[in-house]
């Protein structure tokens, strides 16, 4: 008997369920605030703004600029360091095998 009302009910138990998970309380005293900004105080953050998006251009420039230094050092080492050619290494490449 305990089956059959659980079997009827449970479907609706479970929308009222979630409709109570979502829903949003109805208060009668809740007021909307409204707040007023004076100009001076808007135009000091627009200054910060742009201030700010400036500082970050600038901070782009300098990361540029510091991974064309860094990979042109990179390519420099690697081109200035002793290194057998190509075509040495591609004709030895069966005693290379054979040493490990």
């Amino acid at each position: 008997m305990a089956f059959y009302w659980f079997k009827k009910n449970c479907p609706q138990l479970i929308v009222d369920w979630l409709l109570e998970q979502v829903s949003f309380d109805q208060t009668e005293d809740a007021t909307q605030e409204v707040v007023t900004v004076s100009q001076p105080a808007i135009e000091a953050e627009q200054l910060k703004v742009k201030q700010l998006r400036s500082q970050v251009q600038v901070l782009q420039r300098v990361v540029i600029v510091l991974i064309g230094i860094l990979g042109g050092g990179i390519t420099w080492i690697v081109y200035n360091t002793d290194h057998p050619p190509l075509s040495e290494i591609l004709t030895n490449i069966p005693t290379i095998i054979k040493r490990r």
